[in-house]
């Protein structure tokens, strides 16, 4: 199967289908990269604490990017 047939039949799937597909995938690339490579950074944004106004809604805009999956 050449790339773009790949492309075409992911595009074709359902959104959530599609999701599913990266997911696994990240999965399994996952579990071959080094482990010095596989362990997660442990990040600090306590300093950046209550530096956001949002002036929308938080709800409205997670459904709407839920709903683009």
């Amino acid at each position: 199967m050449y790339p773009h047939e790949i492309y075409e039949s992911v595009r074709q799937l359902p959104p959530r289908e599609r999701l599913k597909l990266v997911e696994q995938i990240l999965s399994d690339l996952a579990q071959h990269l080094p482990a010095e490579r596989n362990t997660k950074a442990t990040y600090d944004f306590s300093d950046l604490s209550g530096q956001l106004a949002w002036q929308g809604d938080a709800v409205a805009e997670q459904r709407k990017l839920r709903d683009e999956c």
